[in-house]
């Protein structure tokens, strides 16, 4: 299941790139109600969508992956129609260019974070690989310590995703 749904899902992921980084673009520009919407949209039409493609059109997990894609795909929709009417930047083809004399300053920026994000990447690898070798010698298998790690990050990631709603929202302000 996790292969067929991540070769679809695959297809999306520039979408929600691009839905990602557009929604801060918006958010500095301003509208953080827009940037909500383009988000919260993508998800209302996932939540619409798979139903109806998992049970009403049998499509199992493939449905589910798609109706993923298509809610990021319209968000970025979103997006690109904010993004041609900026309040306060016009953008124009050469500013879609990366000039040079910036890029150190960019990846300077971006190196810690992106640093981060692959350690946390790696422990979380050790972590699953870890609970099904340890899960397999138990009574109760391989399953249950990786679907708890699981469900455990989910109620995390609600905490999380409050707080950087919070930072996210409070950063035009700021």
């Amino acid at each position: 299941h996790a292969i067929t749904y991540t070769k679809i899902t695959l297809f999306g992921f520039p979408f929600l790139i691009f839905t990602i980084s557009g929604g801060h673009l918006i958010r500095a520009d301003g509208s953080p109600k827009y940037a909500m919407i383009c988000n919260l949209s993508g998800a209302i039409i996932n939540i619409i969508l798979d139903p109806i493609l998992i049970f009403g059109l049998n499509m199992d997990m493939a449905g589910a992956a798609l109706a993923t894609v298509i809610g990021q795909i319209f968000s970025s929709l979103l997006v690109m129609r904010y993004l041609y009417n900026f309040k306060t930047v016009q953008i124009i083809k050469q500013h879609l260019f990366p000039k040079f004399q910036y890029t150190g300053r960019i990846v300077s920026l971006g190196a810690g974070p992106a640093s981060n994000q692959v350690a946390m990447m790696i422990v979380q690898i050790i972590m699953n690989k870890s609970l099904v070798f340890y899960g397999a010698l138990s009574i109760y298998g391989e399953s249950i310590p990786l679907a708890s790690s699981g469900i455990i990050n989910k109620v995390a990631m609600v905490f999380f995703s409050v707080v950087i709603g919070i930072s996210q929202g409070m950063q035009p302000i700021a």
